[in-house]
């Protein structure tokens, strides 16, 4: 199925309390996030209901990112992917779990990266994984990704985080795999800053699934 659990209507918010936030509509069958010629947007969206109460929890999404085109292509900086477990009251980084990719043009050591962020609950972080995509086995650029956490609710631990069909899950000490909360907001979460090159940035998640599993190692998600 396509966006199952949809995210809209759901609800719009900027991680920021300043500057632009993210245009967005639907594009065929796909949620469509339009960046700002200027300065940096930020914006999630979240489901409405909270994530479900029991078993394994897996949430995926799949999304393209468009970094300009022609002589302006590979320009900006963005990030997409996965927020899940947020504060319903209050979403924000330090009060959820985020997992996703980001493109950042003219960076020293590469311009693709994975990024993983497990909040506190307060104000700061369990974990903050920034991989550069010289250690994956793909380069994060203009293009589709596939996202995928699986969430242990009795146990309140993340069993499994994965990208494109890597599997990073052991890149995360397991004392900082369990999230502020077992149940919480979730949805998607993105960020891009053009950087004065006159390029609006977008990003296509193409559909969004949670889903209760029985085995986490031996079910994949199939194409919608």
């Amino acid at each position: 199925m396509g966006l199952s659990r949809a995210l809209l209507p759901g609800v719009a918010s900027p991680f920021t309390s300043s500057g632009p936030t993210l245009q967005h509509d639907l594009f065929h069958t796909a949620i469509r996030l339009i960046g700002p010629t200027r300065g940096q947007g930020n914006l999630a969206l979240t489901q409405r209901a909270q994530s479900p109460a029991t078993g394994t929890i897996r949430y995926a999404t799949r999304v393209s990112l468009f970094t300009g085109e022609g002589s302006h292509i590979h320009r900006g900086s963005q990030e997409a992917g996965l927020l899940i477990l947020a504060d319903p009251a209050e979403p924000s980084d330090a009060s959820s779990v985020f997992v996703g990719i980001a493109f950042e043009a003219g960076h020293p050591e590469t311009p693709g990266w994975m990024k993983l962020r497990v909040g506190d609950g307060m104000d700061g972080f369990r974990t903050q994984l920034d991989i550069p995509d010289t250690l994956l086995p793909f380069r994060v650029t203009a293009g589709e990704y596939e996202i995928i956490i699986e969430h242990a609710l009795e146990e309140n631990r993340l069993t499994r985080v994965c990208v494109n069909g890597t599997d990073v899950t052991d890149l995360i000490p397991p004392a900082r795999r369990t999230p502020p909360r077992a149940q919480g907001a979730f949805g998607i979460r993105a960020r891009m800053d053009a950087q004065d090159s006159g390029v609006r940035l977008q990003q296509f998640y193409w559909y969004y699934r949670v889903e209760e599993i029985s085995n986490a190692q031996d079910s994949t998600p199939s194409d919608p």
